[in-house]
Formats: structure tokens, C-alpha cells, sequence
């Protein structure tokens, strides 16, 4: 066939499927009384998080004989005598499934830990039988004779982004969607540049670096529509791409070995890029050529879509990849407090169903999580006052804690217990008065202090200057509208005791200075777009300075 550099078919390769399935002949092991079901059984598993195994019962086995068959078996209770007659008393199927294994033609599939029983329907009909639906909480598929493992795979469900990347040894990896077609050589300049133009088209990626290689997120064949009925709320959830990287010498037999390195905390990076909560429907690991070795299926439900602030927009930043590389480098990445801070930002920048109390008390959880970590939630003597203040608080601090002490001492000789209870714990309050707790704004003033973010000064300058109804300054704003939803439920929009302009002001400024403060943590030092600008742009993290007016902080 002749060479036609301006029309190049571009292909979809076929190695992934947005469903797993697995069919072949089962044994489901049960725990009290210890017995087996066997036959027929199908295994799926769907982008929707939808899952099931359906076994069609063909025999069974028990530690003790079985008066009723495969029903006594299933409920786990144990047959009654009365009058003569054998009974089974009336229950749910109550016997704890602890193991699946299903033997198909290319491999075995194991499920064990939690399994659930959900559905079991009995027939007179021998060609029917007895059917159940069983759902495991997490499970594993092996392929026989599988070659060595190269490559880690995960779907990514509902992840929007563009894709713009490209590089030249990735162009035809074994799990490109869509590889790049190879161009002949001897083809005029002019012909060249339209076969490299055309074969191309569909090299878009977000490219990092992972396990000393590079790795790439790659949108499925039908993306866009995905997206569509994702945006359009048609579908709650949908993979759209997959995520793509090297093994290693990285231990993969196992789920346990796996996650020992395996990059699971990505995933709330990606949810910090995009807006929204992202999910894993299963991970796979593949071997050179592309080919199945195994897939796990772990114990996570796949969250709904929702739009949120885009931080990193591929096609102005191309900073998700550079987010990735260097936030794994980083000695907060996979901590539980930027996992919970992202989390928060993610429900705090919501676009839909989210109220402003919502918004605003994750927002401060989210900057609570920080203060904490930080420890910048109290002071001590140390660090407030003046050395003979200090001195002179320390010694009546210590002498009173012994005197009280000693009064507890007393009274437990005396037998009175309660007392000494009592006084015990004035003795560890007036131990712990060294702590002074600092009022919330200023804890965040301390925290933006921490990272050399010049917004506190900005905004109380600012405040002087143009001083609020209220005369309060900006810390005391933060700890007002803290307290509100936290301790009153709700902020009093109707009668315009709060203004909820002010609100939302507050609200899009601190979405930013978590950004911020989190792409610091991560060292990330691309570009992104600010929470506060309602303009597309790209600003580096250090955007912010002091000679910036508040105005385009949203003041």
C-alpha cells in the first residue's frame, strides 16, 4: 500500500478494557460449619465500581452432614429436632464466605478477607439451581505462566484534564493508546513535515518521572465523550484515562508488597490539579510486551464526579507531570496531613452541591491540619514574654503544680479518692497553663509567616486603610467566621448579618493560600492557576509579594 503522508490512519490499541471479567469453574470456601460450594462461577468488575461474583451451584461439601442441603450450609445454623421432624430455623445466609478461587483458562482469580453475600436464589429447577452473588471486599487475578512484570497500570476515573505532552521514547510503548505510526524515509521536506504532523495527532500526554523512568497519563479513544456525560451529570463516574509506569525491581507478588511502593498517593496529587476527586477502579501490572501478569482489585469505592478549581491546566502550565516528579521527592508526599489538607481543598473548591458553610469549614479544618502539624496553635512563656516575666511565671507555675501535687498526695493517704482524682487534674491544667493557645487568624498569620507567604501583612494593611464595618482586623476576621459554622451551624445570609460577598472573598483567598502553601510542601515550582484571579494565567507559587494590592487577592 502506497505511503500517503497527509492521510494517516491512526489506530486505538486494544490491550485495555474499562471491564474486567473472569469466568470459569469456583470453589467458595465458608467458615462455620467449615464447608465448600463449587461450579460455574463469573467474575466482573466495571468502571462504575460495580462488582460481583455469580456462582451457579453445582455441588457442596460441610465438616458435617447436611440435613438440608445447601441451604443448612449457607445460613450456618444448625437443624432442630421437635415432634420427630428435622427443622431448619428461618434466617439470612449467615455462614462467612472467607475464600473464592476461580480457575479460569488463563488464569486464577482469589478473593478472600471480607466477602459478602448479596444475593442467593434458590430453584426446584435442576437446570437453574441454586445461584449466589457474592461481592469481596479486595481480590487478585494471576495469569498462568505469565512473563516477568515491567509495568504498573492504573485506570483513572473521572480525571479531566488536556494532554500536551509528548516525548520521543514514548511515542510507541507497548501501552500507548494510541502509538505513534512509523514514517518511512526517502519522503520530499515538504511531505516529511506532514507525515510527522499527521502521525502525531493523537501524541498527547502528561509525562513524569517515576522509579528512575519516565511514566505517562494517556486519555482513553473516546475521552471527550466520556468527559461529556460526566460534566452533564449522564454518569456519575467514568475512566477516561490510564496511568501508565515502570515496575522495576519493585516487589509485586503480592498487595501488600505492592503498596509498600507502589505511588497510590498520586492520586490526591492529580485530585490537587484538577478540582476533583479521582478514582482507582483496579491496578494492573503488565509485563514487557504489554501483556496481563495480574490485576488487584483493592477495597476503594469510586467517588462521583464534581468540578472544582483547576490549579494545573495542561494546556497554560504543563505542570501535572512536574507536580508528580518532583512532589514524590518530597518528605511530606504521602503523609496523612497533605492527603487531608487536599481533600479538604478539593470539597472546600467544589463548584456544585457545596454550601458555603461547607466551603468554609473545610477550609479551616484544612489550615487547622497545618497549624497543628506545624505546631503553631500555642506559645509558650519561652516565646512570649520577656526573660524575667518568664522566669518569674515558670517558678509560680512549678511551685503552685507541687503545692497542689502534695494536696493530692494527702488525700490519697487519707483514702479519698475523688479528691485526689480531682486535684490531679487541676495539677496537669496548671502544668499545661505554660501552653498558651493562640486564637485561630493568628495561628494562620504564624502559618503564612512559616512559609514566607506576605498575605497577612497585605491583607492588614489593607484593612487599615480601608477599615471594615465591623472595624475587625484580618486575623480576627478568620477566627470570627471560624467559630460561626462550627459552633452556630449556619451563617445569617437573610437578614445580612454576614455578607456573603465577604464570604466567598475569604473563602477563594484561602482556597489560594492552601495551593500555595501544599505546592511548597511538594516543591513544586511550576506554574499554576490562582483560586483569586479570574483570569486564565500562569503564576509561579511565589506570585504574591508585598508590594501586590490586596485587590488582586480578591480585597
Amino acid at each position: 500500500m502506497t505511503f500517503d503522508p497527509y492521510n494517516i490512519p491512526l489506530t486505538p490499541s486494544q490491550w485495555f478494557s474499562t471491564i474486567a471479567e473472569y469466568d470459569g469453574q469456583g470453589t467458595a470456601e465458608l467458615e462455620d460449619p467449615k464447608g465448600a460450594i463449587f461450579g460455574k462461577a463469573k467474575v466482573r468488575h466495571d468502571e462504575f465500581g460495580e462488582s460481583g461474583v455469580e456462582f451457579r451451584v453445582e455441588g457442596a461439601e460441610s465438616e458435617r452432614e447436611l440435613k438440608f442441603g445447601i441451604m443448612e450450609l449457607l445460613s450456618g445454623r444448625n437443624p432442630v429436632k421437635e415432634n420427630g421432624r428435622w427443622t431448619l430455623p428461618i434466617g439470612f445466609i449467615d455462614n462467612p464466605c472467607s475464600k473464592i478461587i476461580i480457575e479460569t483458562s488463563i488464569g486464577k482469580y482469589v478473593a478472600d478477607g471480607v466477602i459478602s453475600c448479596m444475593n442467593c436464589r434458590f430453584s426446584s429447577n435442576p437446570e437453574e439451581g441454586t445461584r449466589l452473588v457474592f461481592r469481596p471486599l479486595h481480590s487478585k487475578f494471576e495469569v498462568k505462566n505469565a512473563a516477568q512484570p515491567k509495568y504498573w497500570v492504573i485506570p483513572l476515573s473521572n480525571f479531566r484534564s488536556t494532554f500536551s505532552q509528548r516525548h520521543l521514547n514514548l511515542d510507541r510503548h507497548p501501552l500507548r493508546i494510541y502509538p505513534t505510526p512509523d514514517i518511512p524515509d526517502g519522503l520530499q521536506e515538504s511531505e516529511l513535515f506532514a507525515a510527522t504532523l499527521n502521525a502525531n495527532r493523537k501524541n498527547n500526554l502528561i509525562i513524569f518521572e517515576f522509579n528512575g523512568s519516565l511514566g505517562f497519563i494517556e486519555p482513553l479513544p473516546d475521552y471527550e465523550e466520556r468527559v461529556k456525560r460526566l460534566v452533564g451529570r449522564i454518569d456519575r463516574q467514568r475512566t477516561t484515562a490510564v496511568m501508565i509506569g515502570e515496575v522495576g525491581d519493585k516487589p509485586t507478588q503480592n498487595f501488600d508488597d505492592l503498596l509498600s511502593w507502589f505511588p497510590v498517593d498520586f492520586i490526591p496529587l492529580l485530585e490537587l490539579a484538577t478540582g476533583s476527586y479521582i478514582g482507582i477502579p483496579w491496578i494492573e501490572i503488565r509485563d514487557c510486551a504489554g501483556n496481563l501478569v495480574r490485576r488487584y482489585h483493592p477495597s476503594t469505592s469510586l467517588p462521583s464526579y464534581s468540578k472544582g478549581h483547576v490549579a494545573i491546566d495542561e494546556t497554560i502550565h504543563m505542570g501535572t507531570g512536574l507536580l508528580l516528579t518532583k512532589g514524590q521527592t518530597s518528605s511530606h508526599f504521602g503523609t496523612s496531613y497533605v492527603n487531608t489538607v487536599i481533600s479538604r481543598m478539593i470539597k472546600a473548591g467544589s463548584h456544585s452541591g457545596v454550601t458555603i458553610e461547607d466551603k468554609m469549614v473545610n477550609l479551616f479544618q484544612a489550615l487547622d491540619t497545618l497549624c497543628e502539624k506545624f505546631k503553631l496553635k500555642s506559645v509558650t512563656p519561652e516565646d512570649a514574654l520577656s526573660q524575667p516575666s518568664k522566669e518569674g511565671v515558670n517558678k509560680i507555675l512549678k511551685d503552685t503544680c507541687n503545692e497542689i501535687f502534695k494536696l493530692s498526695s494527702h488525700q490519697e493517704s487519707e483514702g479519698n479518692t475523688q479528691d485526689t482524682d480531682v486535684l490531679k487534674k487541676i495539677a496537669g491544667q496548671v502544668k499545661q497553663a505554660c501552653n498558651l493557645q493562640v486564637p485561630f487568624g493568628k495561628a494562620v498569620l504564624r502559618l503564612l509567616e512559616k512559609f514566607g507567604l506576605p498575605d497577612g501583612d497585605i491583607v492588614t494593611a489593607h484593612y487599615k486603610t480601608h477599615p471594615r464595618p465591623d472595624r475587625r482586623e484580618w486575623h480576627e476576621v478568620l477566627s470570627y467566621y471560624r467559630a460561626i459554622p462550627i459552633h452556630a451551624g449556619a451563617f445569617d445570609l437573610s437578614s445580612k448579618k454576614h455578607d456573603f460577598n465577604d464570604l466567598m472573598r475569604i473563602n477563594l483567598h484561602l482556597h489560594d493560600v492552601l495551593l500555595r502553601i501544599i505546592m511548597k510542601m511538594l516543591d513544586y515550582d511550576g506554574a499554576y492557576q490562582p483560586t483569586v484571579l479570574k483570569w486564565q494565567t500562569g503564576e509561579k507559587i511565589s506570585w504574591v509579594n508585598l508590594s501586590t494590592p490586596a485587590s488582586k487577592l480578591g480585597y
